[in-house]
């Protein structure tokens, strides 16, 4: 069994195989099971454009925070020439949020 295999120790690749296969067939007989209601094709109500727009709002501030959170755990460390690839990364990350908050600033207000 691919759980006690994981118990005793690094599962090889069988054993992999077989619990993804196991968890879809689990995943297929919940969806046989309950019948999920279907979403309407067409959002009632009319407000597609604020839904985006919060949605996208939303999630960049919460990728925002996430950044800021970041670089505040870096502030309160000493920085040595082993976190200097942590503090790239997170440098990266934060002038991808900024280039993405460029690309949104332009699709929501300018055109």
């Amino acid at each position: 069994m691919p759980v006690e295999a994981a118990v005793r120790g690094q599962p090889d690749a069988d054993d992999r195989a077989i619990a993804i296969d196991d968890l879809a067939a689990e995943m297929a007989s919940l969806n046989v099971r309950h019948r999920w209601p279907s979403l309407p094709v067409v959002l009632s109500g009319g407000y597609t454009w604020a839904s985006i727009y919060y949605l996208l709002t939303g999630a960049h501030a919460a990728h925002l925070a996430v950044g800021l959170i970041m670089i505040a755990c870096f502030l309160t460390i000493r920085l040595d020439s082993q976190r200097r690839v942590g503090l790239s990364n997170v440098a990266n990350y934060w002038h991808f949020v900024d280039g993405v908050w460029l690309i949104m600033f332009f699709l929501i207000y300018v055109i």
